[in-house]
């Protein structure tokens, strides 16, 4: 017989949560001159530091375009979290292939091969080009013309799978930018594609951009938090930040226009050492609710919480009353199960309401006949958080005071 004592065993499962965000896994499309030694091209893989890569033959010597993005992407994670540890689900496509080629999802071996690979576990994807040596590029509108091209192709992307429940936001290398250019660059912002954003900020520049990094950053970040957070810091181990061809600290006047054109890029501040990005715009009008990184994410994390709560619900039996109307209990315990998930899942990334609540609703109309029409329509509302783009101050003297 065993010593006499007292043994407690933790219950598990009962709260009922699901890990369906895991916000900040990533996926990174690019090309390569050639096969890793480790790893095919057109073949997805799942890798979570620099050293798994370099274990597969993506080294600086072997494939150094391929293991800048990579690298850059863990940098741009450590500088967020300190931690070189993070899930990035890559491929290795042929340097033949366009970035509008890898975001349509019709193109054998493009980006949806490897967003099914990880079976909608990636939440951001990143598209890089390095072209075959000789290439030039085709410049409409003051940059790659494949820049372009890829935007409608990404947006495509990103609704297909959020029809899927696996939703999405694509960020494109913005190649080919010069300086001299800045005038015919394309206004992004003229758009309608709120999944997809074009990166141009660089740590080179040889007209390539530093999508990786950009991919890194928000990955370590909470889904409702800026990449251009002055807060977070200089972004490190950037030591000098271009834009296109152009040092970013040496165009204080074309950031603006820039910026007003919806690209990601670096930019500094007065008194400020090092460089930050500007803000995380994606490729549509200001007007739509998700024209920034950030309100796309929350959304999209919301819709993950939502669907994990209701499909439970799918065929399932309930009561109803006169006239096919659901019964008030059954109502009042869908909305609870949403609200009680979005409290635990979405507790930072949404605001809160003056008594502490989360501005978080789920309403289910109860005059509509289930019975009839065999659906139910819910409705489900969170206010965004909101961010501090422009800081005016008056200031000045007073003897009142």
């Amino acid at each position: 017989m065993p010593l006499p004592n007292v043994k407690i065993s933790l219950a598990n499962g009962a709260m009922g949560r699901i890990d369906e965000t895991g916000d900040g896994i990533s996926g990174l499309v690019l090309n390569s001159s050639a096969a890793a030694s480790g790893l095919a091209l057109a073949t997805p893989a799942v890798i979570y530091n620099l050293q798994a890569a370099i274990a597969l033959g993506i080294t600086q010597t072997a494939l150094p375009e391929v293991y800048r993005h990579i690298k850059e992407f863990y940098d741009g994670y450590n500088y967020v979290t300190g931690s070189q540890n993070a899930e990035l689900y890559i491929m290795l496509v042929a340097q033949t292939m366009t970035l509008a080629q890898m975001a349509d999802t019709t193109v054998a071996n493009s980006a949806s091969k490897l967003v099914d690979y990880a079976n909608g576990r990636v939440k951001r994807l990143a598209l890089a080009r390095n072209p075959a040596s000789g290439y030039t590029p085709v410049l409409t509108n003051g940059i790659d013309a494949d820049v372009l091209a890829a935007l409608p192709k990404a947006q495509l992307l990103g609704n297909t799978y959020a029809e899927r429940q696996w939703p999405l936001r694509v960020l494109i290398e913005g190649r080919g930018f010069a300086l001299a250019n800045i005038g015919p660059l394309k206004d992004l912002r003229t758009y309608a594609n709120n999944r997809a954003g074009v990166v141009m900020a660089s740590s080179a520049n040889d007209g390539s951009a530093s999508v990786g990094f950009a991919l890194g950053v928000a990955a370590g970040l909470p889904a409702h938090r800026s990449i251009a957070r002055v807060k977070n810091g200089a972004l490190t181990p950037i030591v000098i930040g271009y834009n296109g061809d152009t040092q970013a600290d040496a165009m204080p006047g074309a950031i603006d226009t820039i910026h007003d054109k919806g690209y990601i890029i670096f930019r500094t501040f007065p008194n400020r050492a090092g460089y930050f990005f500007n803000d995380d715009p994606m490729a549509a009008s200001k007007t739509d609710d998700y024209s920034q990184l950030v309100y796309g994410s929350v959304i999209d994390k919301a819709q993950r919480v939502v669907y994990n709560v209701l499909v439970d619900e799918v065929n399932d039996d309930v009561d109803v009353l006169a006239g096919g109307k659901l019964h008030p209990a059954v109502i009042a315990t869908i909305e609870s199960n949403i609200t009680r998930a979005a409290a635990v899942s979405l507790a930072d990334n949404v605001s809160k309401n003056e008594d502490g609540s989360l501005a978080f609703t789920a309403y289910i109309d109860p005059d509509q006949n289930v019975i009839s029409t065999e659906k139910l329509q819910v409705t489900v509302r969170a206010r965004p958080k909101g961010y501090n783009k422009t800081i005016e101050v008056s200031l000045g003297y007073s003897l009142s005071i």
